[in-house]
């Protein structure tokens, strides 16, 4: 699941002292010879909504009912895409039937696979299936449908859970806030050198590996390539972005703590 269960929204805590309080630092690049070249990325994407529960108990929802309309059809765009990698593809859905019903699952109007529910009775209230496989597609665009067999009963329903696709893209900026990994670097020794592409109006690079302390290198000469460099040896993550997409947080009213 990609969606706190719990709360809708992230509080920060600000406490005004005297002095500086903490700053975000500066990006310490190891020296020498890059060992490893890093212009790709994994980009994840999701659908989630927390609309139903289906047995009215636990911590278990799902959304996008299928009930008259049984097709349903969820877009995903991953501009720049490796069409060479694999992507991760995963379904997972349930029904609410008192017989046997299936879903068909198809990308770019391929079959996937075909989700199987088994009927309900007294003592179990929904059945489940998915799909967690690699897939491959090509293009930027992965038009996910999903189309529910009631098997003839109209009192049947599906509800989804969730769609999540990882995919490999190419390590240019779109002009977004860019969230950027690559596993590879886990897997090596050495110096990753990261290139991003149409990086000119990247303002900032941050890396967030670890949260609470992030470091930063700025785009001082506007590159169109901007690149840095970084230990290999562990996962890291960073992202980029530039002045007209910066988040903007709101004031709950009654704030002190």
């Amino acid at each position: 699941t990609n969606v706190n269960i719990y709360t809708d929204k992230s509080y920060y805590f600000l406490n005004i002292s005297a002095g500086n309080g903490k700053r975000i630092t500066t990006m310490q690049q190891p020296v020498g010879s890059p060992d490893l070249m890093i212009d790709t990325f994994y980009d994840y994407k999701f659908h989630e909504l927390d609309e139903y529960n289906l047995v009215k108990a636990g911590r278990r929802w799902f959304g996008d009912r299928f009930d008259i309309e049984p097709l349903k059809t969820f877009q995903f765009e991953f501009p720049n895409l490796v069409s060479s990698s694999p992507v991760q593809f995963k379904v997972y859905a349930a029904a609410v039937a008192q017989s046997q019903t299936s879903m068909q699952v198809n990308v770019n109007g391929s079959a996937v696979e075909t989700l199987n529910f088994s009927s309900i009775d007294d003592d179990i209230l929904a059945t489940e299936d998915w799909v967690n496989n690699t897939i491959s597609v090509s293009g930027n665009t992965l038009n996910v449908s999903l189309e529910y067999n009631n098997n003839g009963n109209p009192s049947a329903l599906a509800y989804l859970d969730y769609i999540s696709i990882e995919a490999q893209r190419g390590l240019t900026y779109t002009g977004d806030q860019l969230l950027f990994k690559n596993y590879d670097v886990a897997q090596n020794t050495g110096i990753g050198q990261y290139n991003i592409s149409n990086a000119t109006n990247v303002l900032e690079v941050w890396e967030i590996t670890d949260k609470y302390n992030p470091t930063s290198m700025v785009n001082t000469d506007n590159a169109s390539t901007l690149s840095f460099n970084s230990a290999l040896g562990s996962l890291k993550t960073f992202i980029a972005f530039d002045n007209s997409n910066l988040l903007n947080p709101l004031k709950d009213s009654n704030s002190n703590v």
